[in-house]
């Protein structure tokens, strides 16, 4: 029989020592994880082509076709929208974006002018913003065209309160040597300018050809170039700009363009 425990004293038996926790090591079953479904168009053809007869791809293929297309219409949308026409006077007009930077202004002579033909355009603002290059001149376009103006034969594009760097350097130079040889045709033409530049691509998209592209002859307070045009059509891009850049019929009572609403 055992001894009692008596106070103070020791056991006369040992506890059992703790076990550790019994483990079972279970193997997973490996399983191979499909490459995600491309986001972007080119991707996602390319994953079709991989295996087009599987009716599983086929389905999710048409499924993300269709997010993408709803996507993009959706962007386009939101692009449209920030985009703002703007006729604040009678013969002032303007295109803005100010998401994008773009601020396109101009001014006609005549805002009554039959079928909105004008002798004179002037450009008192272009930035397009970020867009690529080129995308000015289709700027000045798109404003043309939606508020149905365009430059008659033999009429002029001016380009006014210049600002751009380069072409103000190049103003510079033609304002110094024509100073010190009183001759106006020395220095930087002012066609090879950047805004030079900028004209004759907005003259060649209208279907006129360039006359002369010019500094200004006398003392003025803004640097400014002008495009004048040759009286005659070179190309046509629209049957729209086909009406407007025909010449009105002289001795005739049409009824005259009312200012385009804002």
């Amino acid at each position: 029989m055992p001894t009692p425990i008596s106070r103070g004293g020791a056991p006369d038996f040992e506890p059992a020592a703790p076990q550790p926790p019994q483990t079972t090591t279970t193997r997973r079953a490996e399983t191979t994880t499909p490459p995600p479904v491309p986001s972007d168009l080119a991707g996602l053809k390319a994953w079709l082509r991989r295996d087009p007869s599987d009716p599983d791809r086929q389905a999710t293929f048409k499924q993300q076709l269709a997010g993408l297309l709803e996507e993009r219409q959706r962007d386009a949308s939101d692009s449209a929208a920030d985009v703002v026409y703007r006729n604040p006077i009678a013969g002032s007009y303007a295109i803005t974006d100010k998401r994008k930077g773009i601020d396109i202004r101009l001014t006609v002579d005549d805002p009554d002018a039959q079928d909105g033909v004008q002798d004179l355009i002037t450009i008192t603002e272009a930035y397009s913003g970020g867009l690529p290059k080129g995308s000015g001149s289709a700027l000045v376009i798109d404003i043309l065209q939606h508020f149905r103006i365009s430059l008659r034969p033999g009429g002029k594009l001016v380009c006014t309160s210049i600002r751009e760097e380069s072409t103000v350097r190049a103003y510079t130079e033609h304002m110094l040597a024509k100073g010190s040889s009183g001759d106006s045709a020395v220095g930087p033409a002012a066609d090879q300018t950047k805004i030079g530049r900028f004209l004759t691509a907005i003259v060649s998209r209208l279907g006129l050809e360039i006359a002369g592209i010019e500094w200004p002859t006398g003392s003025v307070d803004q640097i400014e170039i002008t495009a004048t045009t040759r009286n005659t059509i070179h190309r046509v891009s629209s049957p729209r700009q086909s009406r407007l850049l025909r010449p009105p019929q002289q001795g005739t009572n049409a009824e005259r363009r009312s200012p385009p609403e804002d």
